[in-house]
């Protein structure tokens, strides 16, 4: 059938990826969100340069989440990582929330204790800040210690 053809591609095509991920140290993006029908949702993506110098970007993981929870997302990010084999991890981007700080400290430590664990510097560094999500933190910030200002011009612009 169809779906059983679909189920061996992508079998495949999985496969294909691991072997290419084994040669490369990766440096992984995740995000959680919450549908309109209110459904927990997790994504993971795999960045890397190949031996050319071009960089490759693989969603290896969307799934449904239990919750935003960081013992939720924690749990994901290691299970998701034992199933594609992959010890060669260098960072992991994601917000601010503190869920996600507590969910890669977990898997640092998870990835630390594994046997063959290639982390650089004990994975000290292995949690980046989405840059993107700071900024849009700073700029909210700002626009709220502007809206009175920004009011008032708007008021005065109906009278020109």
């Amino acid at each position: 059938t169809l779906g059983r053809r679909f189920l061996e591609m992508y079998t495949k095509m999985k496969e294909k990826l691991k072997v290419d991920l084994r040669s490369h140290r990766i440096c992984l993006t995740t995000d959680t969100w919450i549908s309109v029908q209110n459904v927990n949702y997790m994504v993971l993506t795999a960045h890397f340069v190949d031996s050319d110098y071009k960089m490759h970007k693989r969603i290896l993981n969307f799934c449904v989440i239990d919750s935003h929870k960081w013992e939720s997302i924690g749990k994901l990010l290691e299970n998701c990582l034992i199933d594609w084999g992959h010890e060669k991890i260098l960072t992991i981007t994601a917000d601010n929330a503190a869920a996600n700080t507590k969910a890669i400290e977990y898997v640092r430590k998870k990835i630390n204790g594994w046997k063959d664990s290639n982390s650089v510097l004990g994975g000290v560094h292995m949690h980046m800040r989405c840059s993107a999500h700071i900024i849009n933190l700073i700029v909210k910030e700002g626009l709220k210690r502007l809206e009175s200002s920004i009011v008032a011009i708007r008021n005065a612009v109906k009278f020109v």
